[in-house]
């Protein structure tokens, strides 16, 4: 499913869908995804620039593979339980601890262009990672 850009802030009436597969909210202007949390057949979910600050409505998306936040408020990355991601786009965020990321051993496309990192060591366990963008970043340490 996907919606022409524009405001549709409150996604409360989405919440019955649940056997969505596939789902494009970008560029709507949300801010909670509090609706997503059911839709445990997702498989793909795109949600880029937007105004979502809280993720933790996603931790039991257990199918999802690939998950788009470009350009959102994010500073925080609750998705250890997000085992299937293989593609994770988190570019254009506040992004500084990678810590969450480390358990996700499926990942292997992800796009941290434009954060606020300053440890990427939380990477290194990531064997099925082969696309990694961390450009433009600040870093405390390489």
């Amino acid at each position: 499913m996907s919606s022409s850009r524009g405001c549709l802030a409150d996604i409360d009436e989405l919440a019955p869908l649940v056997n969505l597969t596939r789902l494009d909210l970008s560029d709507r202007q949300i801010g909670d995804i509090s609706a997503l949390a059911g839709m445990t057949a997702l498989a793909t979910l795109r949600l880029d620039d937007n105004a979502i600050a809280d993720l933790a409505p996603l931790a039991g998306l257990a199918q999802l593979g690939e998950l788009h936040l470009r350009t959102n408020a994010l500073d925080d990355l609750p998705l250890a339980g997000l085992t299937q991601l293989t593609a994770l786009h988190l570019d254009h965020s506040a992004i500084v601890d990678l810590g969450p990321l480390a358990g996700i051993s499926a990942l292997a496309h992800l796009d941290l262009t434009n954060n606020q990192l300053v440890d990427v060591g939380p990477l290194a366990g990531l064997g099925a990672l082969t696309i990694a963008d961390l450009s433009a970043r600040a870093t405390g340490k390489d």
